[in-house]
């Protein structure tokens, strides 16, 4: 990954989990409280590990549970800056770590093709273990849009995985054929509690 990139993911997940963790502490009195909790969401059909996700946090127990969501306050202005990663040419308009969308033209991409990723960072099978915090460096959640005949919409929480995990969903991509591709937010309209 282009250095200049791999610095600017690196703070921006640090600040991410920074927050992550604080958020976690305010919450750890709430009844039956976890986190990064793996669910199948009521509504999604596709087959595993595609039709799973991990909430954030979630407490109260199983007759009323309530999931929290912390998403990272929205401070910073676009970047809008352009990196070229092992021939993917990447344009970066807004960036966060816990909602990131990653555009491209469809092509002959197969959504099959990060089935690999995201066993691993996914981790539906559980095998790696929490930290104190109860952070086990997974992502949250892969969903997809198809827009038009032509663009497809990754949406990626990454969560408390290391800057590594989107290091390889770009490889990927880029395996897959496809030499450009635009990032941005995708929570502009989340609201903390989902």
């Amino acid at each position: 990954m282009e250095p200049a990139f791999e610095s600017f993911a690196d703070k921006e997940r640090t600040s991410y989990v920074d927050f992550f963790r604080e958020s976690i502490a305010a919450m750890r009195a709430k009844p039956s409280f976890v986190t990064e909790l793996l669910i199948q969401p009521n509504g999604r059909q596709t087959p595993a590990p595609f039709c799973l996700m991990r909430v954030d946090g979630i407490y109260g127990g199983p007759t009323a549970p309530k999931i929290v969501r912390f998403a990272a306050p929205d401070s910073r202005s676009p970047i809008r800056r352009d990196f070229v990663i092992d021939g993917l040419a990447l344009r970066v308009e807004e960036f966060s770590w816990e909602s990131l969308t990653i555009r491209f033209g469809s092509g002959s991409f197969q959504i099959e093709s990060l089935r690999p990723w995201l066993d691993l960072w996914l981790d539906p099978h559980e095998h790696k273990s929490p930290d104190k915090d109860g952070l086990s460096g997974v992502v949250h959640d892969l969903a997809w849009t198809q827009r038009g005949d032509s663009t497809l919409e990754l949406c990626v929480d990454l969560g408390s995985a290391p800057t590594q995990a989107l290091r390889e969903i770009l490889a990927a991509i880029r395996h897959s054929g496809i030499t450009e591709c635009i990032m941005s937010r995708g929570d502009r309209n989340v609201t903390d509690d989902a």
